[in-house]
């Protein structure tokens, strides 16, 4: 401390002196430097989120884009014809959509307003079990029906086919009346 007070001598006879503004300025800019205002074209985070953004959208379009083309369309048609060979109904049958479309391309025969026509499901051939109600058909005009579990098996190896049953289709879940017509599933 020796050293303090050998140079307060000189401090007492010196005269303060301010710097000039722009060095003042200067100097408390170094001392506490300010932080740099980032512009919004310059801000990193704003463009990385834009671009995740955008690669995330791109691949939500990609998927409905092309899902049609690689999620085939399961559909199995059948078209049951008279003696003649006339089309009555035409059987279109969506494995995607869970549904079976009927549309009466015909008027079918005559029946008694007492009856119906109902189409069944006819097991493969190896397979020795009972036909399966798939619903009524309709005497005009078209229906939708839905595919229920019991007919989630259909494929191209079954046959379907068409009898006349009272009215409301069979009493005991087997064809009770004629089996009038039997188609393929394509």
């Amino acid at each position: 401390m020796y050293w303090e007070l050998y140079f307060y001598k000189f401090y007492e006879n010196m005269i303060p002196v301010l710097p000039p503004k722009h060095i003042w300025s200067s100097i408390i800019t170094k001392i506490n430097p300010e932080k740099p205002k980032i512009s919004l074209w310059d801000n990193i985070l704003l463009w990385r989120s834009l671009a995740t953004s955008f690669v995330i959208m791109s691949l939500f379009l990609m998927f409905i884009v092309l899902k049609p083309f690689y999620q085939a369309e399961e559909t199995l048609i059948s078209i049951i014809q008279d003696s003649e060979h006339k089309p009555i109904w035409l059987i279109n049958v969506s494995l995607n959509e869970k549904n079976i479309i009927i549309k009466t391309l015909n008027k079918p025969q005559q029946i008694t307003a007492k009856q119906d026509f109902e189409l069944w499901l006819l097991p493969k051939e190896k397979v020795k079990a009972n036909p399966i109600s798939i619903g009524l058909l309709p005497k005009q005009g078209n229906i939708k029906l839905r595919l229920t579990e019991k007919l989630a098996h259909l494929s191209n190896k079954n046959k379907i086919a068409v009898s006349l049953e009272p009215l409301g289709g069979s009493p005991n879940e087997l064809p009770s009346g004629e089996i009038l017509y039997i188609a393929e599933l394509l």
